[in-house]
């Protein structure tokens, strides 16, 4: 069975149905309904100036009709709104790129780090956290579920406890495993934890994507992602990532130099 067109649900409301219309998002054949109501509404207004009698009526009737178009023309602009807001994203400078599935992307580099000699992991860590803010003269604490992401060469990472009983990591540990010789990636809520004293480059600017980077695989596959993203845009929700990793290493793998 079909979802319910925009225009059936604008021309059967229930009370109730204010939710459902509002999370309703546009199709194609919204906007074929759009444009066979509008061209309807032309119509009859533009008859609707040569009558004499029932006026009134006929102008109340045509009232009805332009509150559904208003309606879909409401929905319609909020949808192309989000398109516009999803593509200029798209199109951000490296500094403000904004990758919305964070995971994916510390998988794609792990994937494309791995070889038979050196492996990488990724451990999530959630760890109770908090801020202070100042509020009319008086400092605020307020609590909030801390989490950073890790990637890093496998054995290393995995000598760690990040387990329940180990919840406060601190940056000392991350500066440690970066001392052992290997590049890492990281990705937090708590920027304190992995403002790290090495040089780095980042993608994004609200919690980035951080690599500190060193002579090894990863790095190697850093760069090719961030050469990606630079001249392709941080849109990957709906990509393949084999197929992702498929086209990073054909065109960016022979182009990197140490």
């Amino acid at each position: 069975m079909e979802n319910e067109s925009l225009k059936e649900m604008l021309l059967d409301i229930k009370p109730g149905d204010y939710e459902k219309i509002n999370k309703h998002i546009i199709t194609e054949k919204d906007i074929e309904d759009f444009y066979q109501l509008y061209s309807e509404f032309l119509k009859e207004d533009k008859e609707y100036h040569h009558i004499i009698l029932g006026r009134k009526e006929k102008a109340q009737e045509l009232l009805g009709k332009l509150k559904i178009l208003k309606n879909m023309c409401k929905l319609i602009t909020r949808e192309i709104d989000r398109h516009n807001e999803h593509l200029e994203n798209s199109t951000d400078e490296l500094e403000y790129a904004h990758i919305k599935d964070k995971m994916k992307a510390l998988e794609i580099l792990k994937l494309l780090a791995s070889t038979n000699e050196e492996k990488y992991e990724i451990v999530k860590i959630n760890f109770p956290a908090y801020d202070s803010i100042e509020r009319h003269g008086t400092r605020d604490s307020i609590n909030y579920n801390g989490e950073i992401i890790i990637l890093a060469e496998e054995n290393t990472i995995l000598g760690y406890d990040f387990s329940n009983k180990n919840k406060c990591l601190q940056k000392s540990t991350l500066i440690e495993i970066y001392n052992k010789g290997y590049s890492i990636v990281v990705v937090s809520n708590d920027e304190c934890k992995t403002n790290l004293p090495f040089p780095k480059i980042t993608i994004g600017n609200y919690h980035p994507i951080i690599f500190y980077l060193q002579n090894d695989e990863l790095a190697k596959a850093a760069y090719q992602f961030i050469k990606y993203i630079e001249e392709n845009g941080p849109d990957i929700e709906q990509i393949e990532i084999s197929e992702l990793i498929k086209e990073i290493n054909k065109k960016y793998k022979k182009t990197l130099t140490f």
